[in-house]
């Protein structure tokens, strides 16, 4: 009794403690659940944006006192620049795609400029736009069809290609009152121009002095 007594000390002795302790106690040690695999969070997507069709643009009055103007634009034209003289409005657009922007400036003369001075007004004008823009054209012919701050103005059509390789066409008009010079100056892309004049004509025809 004694010599068997002995062997079972010695086997517990030499067993691994994990197996020695399966033996005193039966119940498994539960397995620690596997950590989840991470999965990274995906970006949304962003929202594209839309080229409104000219047929749903609604304008909006904007009172601008410290250019001296009152006039319309486009509600989803943003307010992209400003200084002492001038605003502009810009359409939102995808990157990479062309929109169109509008200009309103206002700067004092001193006399009122008379006839000569305002075509030659309008001619530096285009001679700065050509230092600026690629492939800008104009053909030098100056129109009085058109109206600015009620006054019949001086105004050109001209072409160009932006940064984005689109050919652009634009109209400016300028007009003279009480020894100030208004200038109003639209652009975009040259495959929407025609659907998008009479929007254009309607922002010359609202200018009015504030």
């Amino acid at each position: 009794m004694k010599k068997v007594f002995s062997i079972t000390i010695l086997l517990a002795l030499l067993l691994p403690q994990g197996l020695a302790a399966t033996k005193k106690d039966a119940t498994p040690t539960p397995s620690p659940s596997p950590t989840p695999y991470y999965q990274p969070t995906q970006a949304p997507t962003p929202t594209p944006i839309p080229i409104i069709p000219s047929n749903q643009y609604v304008l909006q009055w904007k009172n601008d006192a410290q250019r001296g103007m009152n006039y319309m634009v486009p509600t989803h034209w943003e307010n992209t620049s400003t200084g002492e003289r001038y605003r502009v409005y810009t359409e939102p657009t995808e990157d990479g795609v062309s929109g169109f922007r509008a200009a309103f400036v206002n700067k004092k003369r001193s006399p009122t400029p008379d006839a000569s001075k305002m075509k030659a007004e309008l001619r530096s004008l285009m001679k700065e736009m050509e230092k600026v823009y690629a492939d800008f054209a104009w053909n030098g012919e100056i129109s009085r069809d058109y109206s600015l701050v009620k006054f019949k103005g001086y105004s050109g059509f001209y072409t160009y290609t932006d940064d984005n390789g689109e050919p652009m066409r634009g109209f400016a008009i300028i007009a003279t009152y009480d020894r100030r010079i208004y200038c109003v100056n639209i652009s975009g892309p040259l495959s929407r121009f025609d659907d998008m004049k009479g929007i254009i004509l309607k922002i010359v025809e609202s200018v009015t002095r504030a």
